[in-house]
């Protein structure tokens, strides 16, 4: 099954929701799903990882107040 994780939050963030959300796809994975992960773009000159367990899509964002 083809799934899509969306998320405010994933690596290289570091935090609760992060981690849930890598868990989330690696757990995924291991059960035969397809995920796809949809988050924040890090800022600029941060390095996405690309070794994770499923193909992320970063899309720009701003801070809400």
């Amino acid at each position: 099954m083809r799934v899509v994780i969306v998320t405010e939050s994933y690596p290289p963030d570091v935090n609760g929701v992060a981690h849930c959300a890598l868990q989330t796809a690696r757990h995924l994975v291991r059960r035969g799903h397809h995920p796809l992960v949809i988050a924040p773009a890090p800022p600029p000159g941060v390095r996405v990882p690309t070794d994770g367990p499923a193909p992320v899509v970063s899309i720009p964002s701003l801070p809400v107040s």
